[in-house]
């Protein structure tokens, strides 16, 4: 009984990696279901309702509205951030992106054990 204890604990640490600096386990996360395919999931009972082309029209306009309202909350912050042209957004957008891959690598580092100082 003891090996098949023994066995368990170590297949655990197999599935899940365990970081000696940090004395944490990093745990596999479970995958996360993609935001149209998990909205179509929770709307699926509406196709016992209606026809099929009637449900797909439904789901085009859901789908319209989402990248509508989107896109409506990134121009509500280019003005916010005094943005003016579109010239001016793609360098916004360029340097946005360059600020969340710094601030992304800084916090792994951090999780990591590994110095701000290199960065």
């Amino acid at each position: 009984q003891v090996s098949k204890e023994l066995s368990l604990v170590e297949n655990f640490f197999k599935e899940n990696s365990f970081n000696a600096m940090t004395g944490k386990l990093s745990v596999q996360k479970p995958k996360k279901k993609d935001s149209k395919q998990e909205f179509l999931d929770k709307l699926r009972f509406l196709a016992n309702f209606q026809e099929i082309d009637d449900f797909k029209k439904v789901m085009a306009s859901i789908n319209k509205e989402k990248d509508l309202k989107y896109r409506i909350k990134e121009l509500h912050r280019y003005r916010k951030n005094g943005i003016n042209n579109l010239k001016e957004a793609e360098s916004y957008e360029t340097e946005r992106i360059k600020r969340n891959k710094k601030k992304a690598d800084r916090k792994k580092a951090l999780e990591s054990g590994v110095s701000l100082e290199s960065l």
